[in-house]
């Protein structure tokens, strides 16, 4: 895992897949606070609560994450940067010749939105989250967008393949299609440590959003009024019909009755003689 130098400024931290820890001090020294570091290999817990003791900021939590939370398989891999929830594909197969799944492991995960409530992160601020769970990144925005929990994230930092490298994960790219509608913009950092799976940085504009909000409502207004327009135009146009239909019965009983005004041009009735 590279360490990464932030691109936008940022309050606090979620890192889920922090393996080592190496990328917490520079956490720390851009002043970020709280700084959670999620693993889910216990053999890396002793070096986060190190960092967690050497640094105030610093929470080591020790735990698989999944979208929803409950039961799993936990595929544990001969190179520990490849752990899964889901099963490799043949493409990370093709990437990684050595590659071994050595034991596949039933574990109880905790859901991403528990572990986002219960780690103390500010509900207002600029958020930063870092998401290393390989095949995993789409599904965890995802159940944080379901819980409504994605906004408190400014900027997002994910690794994926740039083919589908786990079974039924996204490339990178469809990742990123996604991120769009989730309405940040992302890139991908140049010069990656691992050019098949690179990171994508992606920046939420909150202000452009609120305008494209406030923009989409007001069309929305639009297209209610262009409706009550068109209902009474069509209205309208249905009472000149009728206005036209009472004109033209009008027309046709003055004409029956001309010939009675013709006889009787006084239009009054003849008195009897005396």
């Amino acid at each position: 895992m590279a360490v990464f130098t932030l691109c936008f400024p940022a309050d606090y931290v979620l890192h889920i897949g922090a393996g080592s820890g190496a990328a917490a001090e520079g956490y720390v020294r851009a002043g970020l606070d709280p700084v959670v570091l999620v693993e889910a290999d216990s053999e890396a817990l002793p070096g986060l609560k190190a960092l967690a003791q050497r640094f105030g900021p610093v929470q080591a939590v020790e735990a698989v994450v999944s979208p929803q939370g409950g039961p799993a398989t936990f595929m544990r891999c001969n190179f520990s940067g490849l752990n899964s929830l889901s099963e490799p594909a043949d493409a990370l197969y093709r990437l990684f010749p050595g590659l071994r799944v050595e034991a596949r492991l039933p574990v109880e995960t905790r859901a991403v939105a528990d572990i986002l409530k219960g780690c103390g992160l500010p509900e207002a601020g600029r958020g930063l989250l870092v998401i290393e769970a390989p095949g995993q990144a789409l599904a965890l925005l995802e159940a944080l967008q379901a819980a409504s929990l994605l906004q408190r994230f400014q900027t997002i930092r994910v690794q994926e393949g740039r083919q589908s490298l786990y079974q039924a994960a996204p490339t990178l790219e469809q990742l990123q299609q996604r991120l769009a509608d989730l309405g940040y913009a992302s890139w991908l950092e140049a010069a990656p440590e691992d050019p098949d799976r690179p990171h994508a940085v992606a920046w939420r504009n909150a202000a452009a959003l609120e305008s494209g909000a406030a923009q989409a409502g007001l069309q929305q207004r639009l297209d209610l009024c262009a409706a009550d327009l068109a209902e009474l135009q069509q209205r309208y146009g249905a009472l000149l019909h009728q206005k036209e239909a009472y004109e033209d019965l009008l027309r046709r009983l003055a004409d029956r009755l001309a010939p009675l005004a013709g006889n009787n041009p006084g239009g009054n009735a003849a008195e009897p003689e005396a």
